[in-house]
């Protein structure tokens, strides 16, 4: 059965993700841990290794709490830097819209 995405808490993802950026992002995605969480990422126009390391990090963190984590709708840009850094993000990827 599908989680459902209007129980899950949300986080949307800033326009640039760079390193400035990552330790705000560990702090808020710890802040959520045991949470169904939503991150969208669809406005992302930039994006630096250490925030997707984070983010990495989050989904298999997710995956062993059993947890749902999903990033829904990522920008070309943020699909073309994980796939460029060769960064394995799993199922938690979906292009379909969030509401």
């Amino acid at each position: 059965m599908e989680p459902s995405l209007s129980k899950a808490q949300r986080l949307r993802l800033p326009e640039t993700l760079d390193l400035t950026f990552a330790g705000l992002l560990a702090a808020s995605l710890l802040a959520l841990r045991g949470r169904e969480l939503v991150v969208e990422a669809d406005g992302v126009r930039r994006v630096g290794a250490p925030c997707l390391q984070v983010i990495a990090s989050a989904c298999a963190t997710w995956n062993v709490d059993a947890v749902s984590f999903r990033i829904v709708q990522p920008s070309n840009e943020f699909n073309e830097t994980v796939s460029l850094l060769g960064i394995n993000l799993g199922p938690q990827t979906h292009n379909e819209a969030t509401s």
